[in-house]
């Protein structure tokens, strides 16, 4: 299993952070060690974008809020810069 530090280590242009909210602080430390210029979309629940943006310390990052149906196909997002 690859940490989260060598997959980010291999982003060229997005990193997806699609992970439980009781666990982005632990991912977002990781994401930090990396230097990438990879831009950080987040669908993590509850998470808000200045949550992210303080731990990933001035990082691109678009917050991504799916709704129900697209685990069905048919979906709409709502994002936020």
């Amino acid at each position: 299993t690859e940490s989260n530090a060598e997959v980010c280590s291999e982003a060229k242009d997005v990193v997806i952070l699609a992970v439980k909210p009781n666990v982005v602080e632990e991912c977002c430390k990781d994401i930090v060690k990396v230097p990438s210029s990879a831009l950080v979309i987040s669908i993590a629940a509850g998470v808000t974008l200045e949550t992210l943006q303080k731990q990933l310390h001035g990082r691109r990052v678009v917050r991504v809020m799916p709704n129900t149906p697209c685990v069905v196909g048919e979906a709409a997002s709502g994002f936020a810069m």
